[in-house]
């Protein structure tokens, strides 16, 4: 089985020193800093991890030095610039950042092509909304604490 990634970036710039910089333009609020390092917000890291390695159309393969997300969501401060930094990540550089997302996805389809994972409706409870319009179909409840305990008094 063959599965392929691809992205189209909102923006690509070539910058003076000829390394590129990603930017990904936002109408509501931009993922929070610690999402994007810890790859729960891996839209940038993966067009970065893409680009780096020469997969998109059209677009050299090259070093990334910028990621960065623009709010253009209006307000007090219209096209707000949230530039992703490596304060608080292990990686070395942006494109090790990427890298290693990438290679978190493949790792993750690699288990579901294996069947050493399985296919869940709320693999993160705490970053999912409270309810869903498909939580009936996974029969979420039914499953959950909740619905053992009305099992059990049966």
């Amino acid at each position: 089985m063959t599965f392929r990634l691809t992205a189209r970036p909102d923006r690509v710039e070539w910058l003076d020193d000829g390394t590129l910089a990603i930017v990904d333009f936002k109408t509501g609020s931009p993922p929070s800093h610690a999402d994007v390092l810890s790859g729960f917000s891996p839209q940038l890291t993966l067009e970065a991890a893409i680009l780096a390695t020469g997969g998109m159309h059209g677009l050299p393969a090259g070093i990334i030095s910028e990621l960065c997300h623009v709010a253009l969501s209006g307000g007090h401060t219209p096209g707000r610039e949230q530039q992703v930094r490596l304060k608080d990540s292990p990686a070395a550089s942006l494109g090790d950042l990427a890298l290693a997302h990438l290679q978190g996805l493949r790792l993750v389809l690699d288990d579901y092509l294996n069947e050493r994972r399985g296919f869940t409706s709320k693999p993160f409870p705490s970053r999912m909304p409270a309810f869903s319009d498909y939580d009936h179909l996974a029969r979420f409840a039914e499953w959950s604490e909740e619905g053992a305990e009305e099992l059990e008094g049966e």
